[in-house]
């Protein structure tokens, strides 16, 4: 018995048992992605061939309460029809994603417009909501590409220093504002 390799013994015993432990874990994690990517794609597809099933699903959709218009910042052609409403928090990861696709569809079509309402919960979202805010009412075309810098640039967003955003730079208004849309 003093010729064995115990040593040897017992990490083909550990690699036996952890080796299809940890295979499993990982293929687990990638089988979820490809299963949630299916079903994701099967109803993309289910709206994109029937546009019965996207005015059906449009139609439950809530109707805004009282008072949005009057709330957040609008991009777009003011004289659109249709508006896309997203209520988000400035350094919401989904959010920035959704506002590049909403961007692209508003610049390709005169028939939509965004209005972008802030949810912040923190001194550090209020203030850039409010600087976009302050921008909004001064020149939507430096607007347009802060936000498009903002939310395209995620190393831009977790860098920023926002204590560079003056605190009486923005009036009264604006913080009655932030305070109607929390």
């Amino acid at each position: 018995i003093s010729g064995i390799n115990w040593e040897g013994i017992m990490y083909t015993i550990i690699i036996t048992f952890l080796l299809p432990v940890l295979l499993w874990i990982k293929l687990n994690k990638l089988l979820k992605k490809v299963l949630e990517r299916n079903l994701y794609y099967f109803s993309f597809r289910r709206i994109q061939k029937n546009p019965q099933v996207f005015e059906a699903l449009l139609k439950q959709q809530e109707i805004a309460p009282e008072g949005w218009e009057e709330l957040g910042i609008e991009i777009g052609n003011p004289k659109a029809k249709n508006v896309f409403i997203t209520v988000c928090n400035p350094y919401c990861v989904p959010c920035a994603s959704a506002h590049t696709i909403l961007e692209e569809i508003i610049a390709k079509n005169d028939n939509f417009r965004l209005k972008i309402i802030f949810n912040c919960l923190d001194e550090k979202s209020s203030k850039v909501a409010k600087h976009f805010i302050e921008l909004s009412q001064n020149n939507n075309a430096i607007l347009k590409q802060t936000l498009d810098d903002w939310y395209t640039n995620s190393l831009k967003r977790s860098n920023i220093n926002i204590t560079n955003f003056n605190k009486d730079f923005f009036s009264k208004n604006i913080d009655d504002h932030m305070n109607q849309m929390n």
